[in-house]
């Protein structure tokens, strides 16, 4: 099974996500995908060889596909530069890739800020969440072009080895990812 043969499907393009990725076919050949809006966090476990890079590349490039960049936005984390690197530079990156645990835990620390920031954003409008914002967002600026408020990307948080971060890092990390739950 390609990754291509997933993303071409009717299943995929049609599905109302920007952050849904090809994950296979299941026993019966039907094509499996998933959400990862719908996950507070994925884990991509197992030993050397077993795929964990490609699972995450799965990820990366479905999201690529499915996704405009004003849509969505990456942040990358790759401490021992293995995997990431080949992604910078495409228009999804909110920032280059990061490759020092220092710099990582800051943007982490951004990242929560971000998310109470735009909590208040909701609040303000008296919406739920991002989608339900950006709709009416939509709807303001069509009423009125004069209007400066801007629509507000997703942020797809990737971090390739989390143990690597973990290990220089343990308490701060652990305090940011699970705010971001």
């Amino acid at each position: 099974m390609r990754l291509w043969e997933i993303i071409e499907t009717k299943r995929f393009w049609e599905h109302s996500s920007n952050l849904v990725f090809a994950v296979g076919r299941d026993i019966a050949g039907k094509v499996v995908i998933a959400d990862i809006a719908k996950m507070s966090h994925v884990l991509i476990g197992g030993t050397t060889g077993s795929g964990k890079s490609v699972c995450m590349d799965s990820i990366i490039v479905s999201v690529l596909y499915k996704a405009q960049p004003n849509h969505v936005k990456m942040i990358m984390i790759d401490l021992k530069e293995v995997n990431l690197n080949v992604y910078n530079g495409i228009p999804h990156l909110l920032i280059p890739v990061i490759t020092n645990s220092q710099k990582a835990l800051s943007v982490l620390y951004w990242t929560v800020e971000e998310m109470f920031e735009r909590y208040k954003k909701f609040a303000d409008f008296g919406d739920h969440d991002l989608k339900e914002y950006n709709h009416k967002i939509e709807l303001l600026s069509l009423k009125d072009n004069s209007n400066n408020l801007k629509k507000i990307p997703q942020i797809l948080i990737i971090i390739n080895d989390l143990s690597d971060l973990m290990r220089i890092n343990p308490k701060e990390t652990e305090e940011s990812i699970v705010r971001l739950a």
